[in-house]
């Protein structure tokens, strides 16, 4: 896939996530748990 299909789809998954609040919310409770980590467990419970 090139990298600007990449970009366009990574993008829409972020607004998908930054338009529902409860998993936002979610999702930075773990990253303050992980002080300020994200890893992969993290961004797929963000876009899931």
């Amino acid at each position: 896939m090139p990298a600007p299909q990449i970009e366009v789809a990574v993008v829409a998954q972020i607004r998908t996530v930054l338009t529902i609040p409860k998993p936002i919310a979610s999702v930075l409770r773990q990253i303050q748990r992980n002080g300020g980590q994200v890893d992969e467990a993290i961004t797929v419970m963000a876009v899931g």
